[in-house]
Parts: C-alpha cells; structure tokens; sequence
C-alpha cells in the first residue's frame, strides 16, 4: 500500500511521499552601488534512491545549483 501511495503522490506531486525537497533563495549585489542585479528562487524535490540518504537530496540540489551559477557567471563574462 504504502508504496503504491508514493507512485500517486509522484504522479500527482511530482514528489516522492516522505522525501522532502531542498530549496535556495539568491540574491546577488552590485558591490559598489549596492543594487540588485539578479534574483532567483528554486526548490528541487528529493529524487526516489535519494529519499534513502540523510544528506542526498540536498547534495545533488547544491551541486546543480552551483553548476548552474558557475555556467551563468561564464555565460556573462563570455557577452562582454
């Protein structure tokens, strides 16, 4: 039962039931005037095998995180 309640909730929610999701909030700052250049709010939710692990599905929500600033950083450098 309580398997098959997980494949409802996964389909319904796009979550895992008892897996939970990692969240971030970014803010970034112009150091000399203090404006805000860019925002971003994301929430990833825990993936199946990763609900088994107490750090997993925060792990792979940094890691993608941190990829995804680093390729936006070299994107901008790259326009200018």
């Amino acid at each position: 039962m309580g398997m098959a309640f997980s494949l409802v909730k996964k389909e319904v929610t796009g979550s895992w039931s008892g897996a939970g999701a990692t969240s971030a909030e970014l803010e970034t700052l112009d150091s000399l005037t203090n404006d805000v250049i860019a925002v971003a709010v994301d929430e990833k939710a825990a993936g199946y095998m990763e609900r088994f692990s107490k750090w997993g599905s925060a792990q792979e929500a940094f890691k993608l995180w941190a990829e995804r600033i680093v390729k936006s950083i070299d994107d901008n450098r790259a326009m200018k």
